[in-house]
């Protein structure tokens, strides 16, 4: 049982504070914390391996909130890490490693760009490849 006592820190059942991530949605897809912006399906799940990769305690929880409502409470991120959306969407599954490949997500920022800042639909001509 916590009882809140200020912005980002609660007691724990021993009267000890604790502390908890408090995390902000922009958009359906876009979650950020501590500096960590994730995007995704999934925000907030994407966002918990993020801040776990970045160091930070898998035992924290964490607070999700949108324009000042709280939304969600993961119970530590370190277990919200290893989790996925199940393929019905109604629940989660244990994170898989390998199997099959993820969707594509056209609005990740990490997908290479044409010289005005589109992204390629097309495969661009290589010079000299020899039709290969």
């Amino acid at each position: 049982m916590l009882q809140k006592i200020g912005a980002g820190r609660n007691l724990d059942s021993r009267g000890e504070a604790r502390r908890v991530i408090h995390a902000e949605f922009a958009k359906d897809d876009q979650a950020a914390a501590c500096g960590i912006v994730a995007r995704g399906s999934s925000p907030v799940l994407k966002l918990c391996r993020m801040l776990v990769d970045a160091g930070h305690d898998p035992v924290l929880p964490l607070e999700a909130w949108r324009n000042g409502v709280l939304c969600l409470r993961v119970r530590s991120i370190g277990e919200a890490a290893g989790l996925e959306i199940n393929a019905h969407g109604t629940g989660f599954r244990r994170l898989r490693e390998g199997g099959a490949a993820s969707p594509i997500d056209l609005n990740a920022p990490d997908h290479p760009q044409t010289p005005d800042g589109n992204i390629w639909r097309d495969w661009p001509l290589c010079p000299n490849d020899g039709g290969a």
